[in-house]
């Protein structure tokens, strides 16, 4: 159920935030310093299934519980690839989700348009959804396991 909410939040991202790569990691249950892929949205090879906190941009970025926006990334840090060819994003989102301090997993999405005030707010509010519907996830598989 939390890898269907996560595409869902993909896809949501996709068509409002003009995403065109997308990574959701969450917090390992067994290493709460581990952080392992949920889903993702046109997944380069070589991303890792796994991370720690601290390790990369974005386990930097769920270590310090902070967003970050990374205009016109370094040419070869990511690339967006197609059927047709490929291009460069104009922008990075990364984002921790959390509820009250709660750090659950972070997001990383690669856009072709740098984002506004206003996109950049509603990457935030995206990113709360998808926090809340985690957690009550979590809350309901915990709830029928101890039936």
């Amino acid at each position: 159920e939390p890898d269907s909410i996560a595409r869902t939040f993909l896809s949501e991202s996709h068509d409002i935030l003009g995403a065109f790569l997308g990574l959701v990691y969450c917090v390992s249950p067994t290493n709460p310093q581990k952080l392992h892929l949920l889903a993702s949205f046109a997944r380069p090879e070589q991303i890792k299934d796994e991370i720690m906190l601290g390790e990369t941009l974005l386990g930097e970025c769920a270590k310090s519980g902070q967003s970050q926006l990374i205009e016109t990334p370094p040419t070869g840090i990511w690339t967006i690839n197609s059927g047709l060819g490929h291009c460069q994003p104009s922008a990075v989102l990364l984002g921790p989700i959390q509820v009250q301090g709660e750090l659950l997993g972070a997001v990383e999405l690669a856009v072709l348009q740098a984002p506004d005030a206003d996109l950049k707010t509603q990457f935030d509010e995206l990113l709360e959804l998808l926090a809340l519907n985690l957690k009550l996830a979590a809350r309901n598989h915990s709830a029928g396991a101890n039936l």
